[in-house]
């Protein structure tokens, strides 16, 4: 039989190979040593892959060891192998190879490297996009956002709003950014404003207030002065009320229509003081002197 020192949990190396045991009749035995030899285990090492933000310290990496033999360990090996990657905290975004250099060793084991990758991302900012009021209009665009991102936000004013500008003051909606940093962006609005012009059909005969620059909704009243002699006759959508209340719903342009007050009286003022009235009734004209004298304007007195 053949049988060595050598066991299962023996180390590297060479072991003899020994027979003893033989026997024959016709034959004188003789026996010569043979070696085993007990070789490395290969042990395949791989570096884990990592992930890290930019501007952060390289995290610790990890190893991944397989192959071992029995019970043994980590604490089985002499020395593993260095690791070593070119990214610091100032790199760019990108991968970088995580290196495990060939100066590590174990006596009863054979390395196989294999190296792993750190990927460096981007720095993620937060976008905040909102409105001065809610019930003014709604905006869009916020959340996350890798470094360097272009994004777009956008503001929609409610009915009767209108944007104004971002609380920056660029008036661009929709508006394209660079993210570079955690920033709020906030939506102005306002609401709509028209404009109502309001003007008489002759200014001779009478004059109107109220026109102008009014915000949506406002009650507006016009109102139309005719002057001397004159009356006020009607707006020109055909309303008579005066003065006249308008909701302002949009730009206005209205015109008041004035007439003649066929009974008007009229102050004349005559010699040394004395003073007469211009009267118009039923379309015709007559002078009415202070005593209550009425004349035709040909100057007949009449009864």
């Amino acid at each position: 039989q053949a049988y060595t020192t050598a066991k299962r949990t023996s180390a590297v190396g060479t072991y003899p190979v020994y027979i003893s045991g033989a026997a024959a009749t016709n034959y004188n035995i003789s026996y010569e040593t043979s070696s085993l030899i007990v070789e490395q285990a290969p042990l395949t090492i791989t570096a884990l892959d990592a992930t890290r933000k930019r501007l952060q310290p390289n995290p610790e990496f990890q190893l991944s060891i397989v192959g071992f033999k029995l019970n043994d360990s980590i604490s089985s090996l002499e020395q593993l192998p260095t690791i070593q990657c070119a990214a610091d905290i100032n790199s760019p975004a990108g991968t970088y190879p995580i290196v495990l250099l060939n100066d590590g060793h174990a006596t009863n084991y054979s390395y196989t490297l294999v190296n792993g990758t750190l990927t460096v991302e981007k720095l993620t900012y937060t976008i905040v996009v909102n409105s001065q009021d809610d019930s003014m209009g709604t905006t869009s665009g916020t959340g996350m956002y890798d470094e360097d991102a272009t994004i777009t936000i956008s503001a929609t004013p409610a009915q009767h709003y209108h944007f104004v500008s971002w609380n920056d003051g660029t008036t661009d909606n929709p508006r394209t950014i660079r993210v570079t940093a955690d920033v709020t962006y906030t939506a102005l609005f306002a609401i709509n404003q028209y404009v109502i012009t309001a003007y008489a059909n002759d200014g001779a005969m009478g004059s109107v207030s109220g026109g102008g620059v009014y915000n949506y909704g406002t009650y507006v009243e016009l109102r139309a002065t005719p002057n001397s002699g004159y009356l006020f006759s009607h707006w020109s959508n055909g309303e008579t009320a005066n003065p006249y209340v308008v909701t302002l719903t949009g730009d206005l342009s209205i015109e008041a229509f004035f007439k003649e007050d066929t009974n008007a009286l009229y102050d004349i003022n005559g010699e040394n003081g004395s003073s007469a009235q211009k009267v118009v009734e039923n379309g015709k004209l007559y002078i009415l002197l202070p005593d209550g004298t009425k004349y035709s304007a040909t100057s007949k007195k009449v009864e």
